[in-house]
């Protein structure tokens, strides 16, 4: 995994995010123009209506290409993450490592989660390391919060691997069709954390939401 194609990618589509909300600002911006006492009397209804039509279609065209942009980078940190596993040496001493300290009684999660926090964003070498400590007695759990595949259990009780793809193939889909504010921040969010990498652009972007809250929330009346 390369960290920096991660970021780019996390960055490109936070830009994307805001000139999505640029375009519905204009659009509103076009509504206060049209409706302006000068616009109602200088042009027809029908034309007025026409132009908004003309200008919304506009947007929302470009709207759907930046949404495109925006999921082809989720295709792009899919790629990152679940690329095919490659040999490490580092990876066997990091698994003597432990399972040593585990024999000698000085294991803790957090131990494991340092250790095995080297390999975010690398999937297959995560799996690899889950089943490696498992197969050493080891609790394993600290790893499934750095990962992005899971299990399910069907009709009959069985559980079944979900492979990363079909979280990354969903929230492009998602984002590509609409996806909302809250879902978008908290699943750039989420791959941050569990990749390991840094998004100035995302930093930015969630300050910016917070403020925005506590002032909506200050100009809130009070309630008695």
């Amino acid at each position: 995994m390369e960290s920096e194609k991660i970021t780019n990618s996390l960055d490109n589509i936070v830009k994307g995010y805001k000139d999505i909300k640029k375009l519905h600002e204009k659009i509103e911006e076009k509504k206060a123009e049209l409706n302006s006492p000068s616009s109602i009397k200088r042009y027809t209804t029908s034309s007025r209506k026409e132009e908004l039509d003309n200008f919304v279609s506009d947007c929302n065209a470009r709207e759907k290409s930046i949404r495109k942009e925006m999921a082809a980078e989720i295709k792009n940190i899919q790629n990152e993450v679940c690329g095919i596993y490659e040999y490490n040496p580092n990876i066997e001493h990091d698994i003597d490592f432990l399972t040593t300290m585990a024999k000698g009684g000085m294991i803790s999660a957090n131990m494991i989660s340092t250790v095995v926090g080297k390999y975010r964003g690398n999937e297959s070498t995560l799996l690899y390391l889950k089943q490696k400590l498992r197969d050493a007695g080891l609790n394993a759990s600290p790893i499934d919060e750095m990962l992005f595949s899971g299990s399910e259990i069907d009709l009959n009780g069985n559980s079944h691997f979900v492979p990363p793809t079909e979280y990354f193939s969903a929230l492009a889909t998602d984002l590509e069709g609409g996806l909302n504010d809250v879902s978008l921040i908290h699943n750039l969010s989420k791959i941050s954390e569990k990749t390991g990498t840094e998004s100035l652009a995302l930093q930015n972007l969630k300050t910016e939401i917070a403020e925005n809250l506590d002032k909506s929330m200050s100009n809130m009346p009070p309630v008695f």
